[in-house]
């Protein structure tokens, strides 16, 4: 058990890579965020790499992530 637990925490500490699912929602939360602030619609290639946040995976997570980035660039 002690060993599953060091496990765990290592692999915590190195998941800084987004998964797919959250690299999807984040491109397109952060269209749909920037198309909704500025009615501009914009191309998937112009979308910043999805930046992983801690404790977040899962489109759902990225989609909020990729919205709330969005916004941010923009105000």
């Amino acid at each position: 058990e002690k060993g599953e637990k060091g496990k765990v925490s290592e692999s915590a500490i190195n998941s800084k890579k987004p998964d797919a699912d959250y690299c999807k929602g984040w491109k397109e939360g952060y269209i749909k965020a920037f198309f909704k602030a500025t009615g501009e619609k914009i191309s998937p290639s112009d979308v910043p790499n999805c930046v992983a946040q801690q404790d977040c995976e899962g489109y759902k997570c990225g989609y909020a992530a990729g919205a709330r980035n969005a916004e941010r660039r923009i105000k």
